[in-house]
């Protein structure tokens, strides 16, 4: 294998510092693997943030990445920002600079050096075009403002606003005994209440689907059907491998339900219902309501936390 020399090195650090002032400030938000200031913590953190509601997973991963990468297609992302000849020509070279086995020199015709230094930026540009066809999806698949109304809440918060104003008649008669009754009534029905969402869970016009990626790991979150978390998968599949010339590796490629849970970047990350109530005002008063949501949690994966414990001593060996 070809070891570059310290000339080289610095040159590499060169470009690499050109190809960052050019393309940093177009770089999605959605990507978070070899950039300034963004970190496997920072792509853990927006889909813990931002990623509720979630129903299904849609995970991919793409098989041998840095070695399929096209030379041609990356010169082509490259030429779309850069007009310098010369400055192509550098980049092709670097790429096309061949490794040595058994003392023969070889030419390589895909991929990137694993190790170069200027391999993470030009990995990012390679799946730049990626990130937009995700974007443009993104817009299109968003639909609604928010959820409807789910109509057993809501039933059971119009039957409590009746029960009051029979509290208050009762009141004004001097009838406490009846009163007292329609409050246990009250009671009994907030219970019923506290179990339903305001919002309709599986409301048809209300769809999301989100995006994250870290260098040639990405995931996405959809909030709709199965069926059009498989379309989605589907449409990856022919994009990575029509415009980019890449393909998933079949194993590990799938539509998860947020439930089950899915693996990225080291943490295993799974739905759970979470609650919290909100004050609204309706007809000149306040009433509290109810909000169920969907929320991610992220967890060390049981075998990490048992091999940590054993190589710092903290289990007894079995």
């Amino acid at each position: 294998m070809k070891i570059p020399t310290e000339d080289d090195k610095l040159l590499q650090e060169v470009i690499r510092g050109l190809l960052k002032r050019i393309y940093e400030p177009i770089f999605s938000d959605r990507s978070h693997g070899f950039r300034p200031k963004r970190s496997c913590r920072t792509a853990l953190s927006e889909i813990d943030d931002r990623w509720t509601g979630v129903k299904w997973f849609v995970e991919a991963d793409i098989e041998g990445f840095c070695n399929n990468l096209n030379h041609d297609i990356l010169l082509r992302a490259l030429g779309k920002q850069i007009e310098d000849t010369r400055f192509l020509r550098l980049i092709e070279r670097f790429l096309q600079a061949g490794y040595m086995e058994d003392w023969h020199w070889n030419p390589t015709y895909s991929g990137a050096p694993q190790g170069g230094i200027m391999s993470p930026i030009l990995s990012n540009v390679y799946l730049h075009e990626f990130d937009m066809f995700m974007e443009d999806m993104v817009c299109a698949f968003t639909r609604g403002k928010k959820r409807k109304d789910f109509t057993p809440y809501h039933t059971i918060n119009t039957r409590c606003n009746r029960l009051r104003k029979r509290v208050q008649a009762a009141l004004e008669q001097g009838d406490d005994e009846t009163a007292r009754k329609w409050r246990r009534d009250i009671l009994h029905q907030e219970k019923l209440r506290a179990h339903s969402p305001a919002g309709d869970p599986y409301d048809p016009t209300f769809k999301r689907l989100y995006y994250c990626r870290y260098a040639d790991d990405f995931l996405l979150g959809v909030i709709g059907s199965k069926e059009e978390a498989h379309d989605i998968l589907q449409k990856v599949e022919r994009f990575l491998h029509q415009n980019l010339r890449l393909r998933v590796a079949r194993q590990k490629t799938g539509v998860q339900y947020a439930r089950d849970g899915v693996r990225f970047l080291g943490y295993d990350l799974r739905s759970f219902i979470s609650a919290c109530v909100r004050k609204i005002k309706k007809q000149r008063r306040y009433t509290r309501q109810r909000v169920v949501r969907e929320q991610l949690q992220l967890h060390i994966p049981q075998e990490k936390l048992y091999t940590f414990a054993r190589k710092h001593g903290y289990v007894f060996p079995n």
